[in-house]
Parts: C-alpha cells; sequence; structure tokens
C-alpha cells in the first residue's frame, strides 16, 4: 500500500492552530478500481482541493460483523483549513 513519504513530516503540522482531520474507508471496488485505488484516488482530489499535510499508509481489516464479506481499507489524513 501506500506510503506517506511526500507529505510534511510531523513536525510542521502540529504548529498550527487548526487542522482538518479526515477518515477514509473502502470495501468494495468501483468503478471497476480496487478499494486500496478508490482511497489513493480520493487522496489526490483531497490534495488538489484543500492540500494534504500529511497522511497514514492504507490499512486493511477483516470485515465485521461478517468476516465473510470483503475486508475493509481505512486510511486518515490531515488537510489544511
Amino acid at each position: 500500500y501506500g506510503t506517506s513519504e511526500h507529505y510534511a513530516p510531523a513536525r510542521q503540522w502540529y504548529r498550527v492552530k487548526y487542522v482538518i482531520l479526515i477518515g477514509l474507508g473502502s470495501s468494495l471496488p468501483f468503478c471497476g478500481r480496487a478499494p486500496q485505488d478508490v482511497i489513493e484516488l480520493a487522496f489526490r482530489a483531497l490534495d488538489a482541493c484543500f492540500g494534504v499535510v500529511r497522511r497514514s499508509g492504507l490499512h486493511q481489516f477483516p470485515a465485521w460483523p461478517d468476516p465473510a464479506d470483503p475486508p475493509f481499507v481505512n486510511a486518515a489524513a490531515i488537510l489544511r483549513p
């Protein structure tokens, strides 16, 4: 999954007064794209609209309450206000 190497280090964002925190998740394909690709596209769109200061990697978890469902892919980001 993706990395956050091209985003600001943590020491640069904690000095600002306000931040926007957002969580992203997907478990199903959308428009023929895998869940992890959907989240990466969402990160790009958020960066173009707001500016992504820092983001997490992608994390996959079993579905709940039914683990037979597709697994969830989750991530989080800090955006510029």
